[in-house]
């Protein structure tokens, strides 16, 4: 078993519309690295939480984690929320690697697709 896991995490809402891009995300991921190798986390509103999905993970044997923010920037969730989770969680947890990466919307990738994107949106109405 392989005792590393990539962790999304999203804001959270309790309207299932905006979960729907985020768990078909998971599934896929989930379904193209494996089930041990992914997990969804929400920040606010539902669960699983953070702590929820590390505990239940290091239960499985999982040690190593990166936490992936499904935000477009840094800010005040990004830069102080999900920090002092992760800080809380690896005081409980003193034997486990937890990686806080930068949001996805900050990836030069993501900037790029998201200005084709909005390049070929047509102006007019026809």
């Amino acid at each position: 078993m392989n005792n590393s896991q990539i962790i999304l995490i999203a804001h959270g809402s309790k309207d299932p519309r905006w979960r729907e891009p985020f768990e078909e995300l998971y599934i896929d991921l989930k379904n193209t690295l494996g089930e041990e190798k992914v997990a969804l986390a929400y920040l606010d509103f539902i669960s699983p939480s953070l702590s929820d999905v590390i505990n239940l993970s290091i239960k499985n044997g999982i040690e190593n984690f990166k936490v992936f923010p499904l935000f477009m920037a840094g800010g005040g969730h990004v830069d102080k929320d999900i920090p002092k989770q992760i800080a809380e969680i690896k005081e409980k947890f003193n034997n486990i690697s937890i990686e806080l990466l930068p949001p996805i919307g900050e990836n030069k990738e993501i900037v790029h697709l998201m200005k084709e994107i909005i390049a070929r949106t047509p102006l007019t109405n026809n």
